[in-house]
């Protein structure tokens, strides 16, 4: 028997390179990479670039949140290729890596708070502004996939000429519908200061000045060549906030569509203070003429901070117990100063879903009928599914059984999947970073997470891990992790500094 596998071996070493290709490329990851430990012959084949572009193909299909890829796949080498498919496969397969793991250092500086920290779409690229008045309005970036430090990517040229009344907010998109074969992003920085005289002292207006800033980011070169430019689109004015009193407090971006979120003019005392959504169509504003609509009366107890802006145009308000949607894709022009501004009215409310704790949300899922996101409200994990088409309801569903007390772990939602973990343990490699899948019923009796092996225990130790040091050290102690599905990167705070997480199994280079 031993002989004649051993001869139909060797027989199957006579076949044309070609024809061993496609064998292999029929295979299952796991075993080409098996293959290729029997012989040179099928080491040199399981390197085709057949193979792992149809291995790449398969899994973007079948994955949720495809790689994002920084140029077009045909520029990819095969090493490339190779890499991008085994380091998504690793962060969501089971894996055994016992060498040390491989930890980068950043000099770094402090941002303001979790508002104005973002990690592109990706992870390699994270954005960071920061509180010193010398340095607002700037905008650093950092290369995680590089050694370099910081660098400056935008300047609005006003450091210094500001006093401490001062608000700054941003939110980045990736360009989906972008011409150009190049990885780009739309970002929005909105600002809400006082002006100073050259001293830095109280100009003596009480007049805030706000604005709203678009810039497109362009990725420019490849692999570890690559940098990230910025080329500014638009400055919107707005001359309608007039007090002290009234400030920005978070901004969303998604596609051609912006939402500000901020209280009204001399809003009293907390328990009087009812709040704005400003939205606008970025795209079509000018210095003349603004496209927006507001919603207007919500509580400030009972509402969370960020509203979620899905991409064909809706919004969702989540207000406990009610979670509103809005159609925003028919913005009128306003012009500038106007104070009779569109209010917009929901279509849709989903009702008791009274909530304690703040709402985290997954980055939208958008298929040709529908758009998806994953909602963790206290202890429990929803998916909503909003219909592009108004006149079809929007859904919910529970998409995990599994109860986690927030209040002791971070976590991280993404639509298909959950990590959680002690905040404790990562500063120093102990403990787990544990996942569970969410599993998502599409409508047909068709449930499915696309994921194989959750839930996981990853322990920390065996994660990639880069520290940022000196510590970038956010404004406030309770900051959200943030999260890149695409690449399954984690970038959270611990131990007074923030360390970014790879979940993807590194291959010796």
């Amino acid at each position: 028997m031993q002989q004649s596998l051993h001869r139909n071996g060797l027989e199957l070493l006579t076949f044309p390179n070609e024809l061993l290709v496609e064998i292999l490329g029929h295979l299952s990851w796991r075993n080409i990479l098996v293959v290729r430990r029997t012989c040179k012959l099928l080491f040199d084949v399981s390197k085709s670039r057949a193979i792992w572009v149809s291995l790449f193909l398969r899994f973007s299909r079948e994955g949720t949140v495809p790689p994002v890829l920084d140029r077009p796949l045909k520029r990819y080498t095969v090493a490339e290729l190779e890499n991008i498919v085994l380091k998504r496969i690793s962060s969501e397969v089971r894996w055994a890596h016992s060498e040390k793991p491989h930890e980068w250092k950043f000099r770094a500086q402090y941002p303001s708070d979790e508002d104005c920290v973002l990690l592109l779409d990706g992870g390699r690229w994270l954005l960071a502004m920061f509180q010193e008045n010398a340095k607002w309005g700037r905008v650093y970036v950092y290369d995680l996939d590089g050694k370099a430090c910081p660098k400056i990517i935008i300047s609005l040229g006003i450091e210094g000429r500001m006093d401490q009344f001062n608000s700054w907010h941003m939110d980045a998109d990736r360009d989906l519908n972008n011409d150009d074969s190049s990885l780009s992003f739309t970002l929005c920085l909105t600002s809400t200061y006082r002006p100073a005289d050259d001293l830095g002292r109280d100009s003596g207006s009480d007049r805030p000045v706000n604005g709203v800033y678009i810039y497109r980011l362009t990725v420019k070169g490849q692999g570890h060549n690559a940098v990230l430019k910025a080329h500014k689109l638009k400055h919107l004015r707005d001359s309608q906030l007039a007090t002290d009193d009234c400030l920005v407090y978070s901004v969303a971006l998604r596609g051609e569509y912006l939402v500000r979120y901020r209280n009204p003019p001399n809003p009293g005392s907390i328990m009087e203070q009812f709040y704005t959504f400003e939205v606008y169509n970025w795209a079509l504003s000018n210095n003349s003429v603004h496209y927006k609509a507001c919603v207007d009366g919500i509580h400030r107890i009972q509402l969370d901070d960020n509203p979620l802006l899905l991409r064909d145009g809706k919004l969702l308000v989540f207000s406990s117990p009610v979670v509103s949607v809005y159609d925003i894709a028919n913005l009128e022009p306003s012009p500038i100063g106007a104070v009779d501004i569109p209010t917009l009215e929901s279509y849709w409310q989903f009702t008791d879903f009274s909530h304690s704790h703040q709402v985290h949300f997954s980055r939208p899922y958008r298929d040709s009928l529908a758009s998806r996101v994953s909602v963790v409200l206290d202890n429990h994990v929803f998916g909503f599914t909003i219909p592009h088409d108004i006149q079809k309801n929007p859904s919910w569903q529970q998409l995990s059984e599994s109860i986690f007390p927030p209040d002791e772990l971070l976590y991280c939602v993404g639509i298909n999947k959950i990590y959680f973990f002690e905040e404790s343990q990562l500063g120093n490699g102990k403990g787990t970073v544990k996942t569970e899948g969410l599993l998502w019923d599409k409508g047909e009796g068709d449930k499915g997470c696309f994921l194989s092996e959750l839930p996981l225990d990853l322990p920390v130790k065996h994660l990639s891990q880069r520290q940022f040091e000196p510590p970038l050290r956010p404004w406030y102690d309770d900051v959200a992790p943030l999260f890149d599905e695409s690449s399954n990167r984690i970038v959270t705070f611990s131990n007074k500094s923030w360390i970014l997480l790879d979940f993807a199994y590194r291959q010796p280079q």
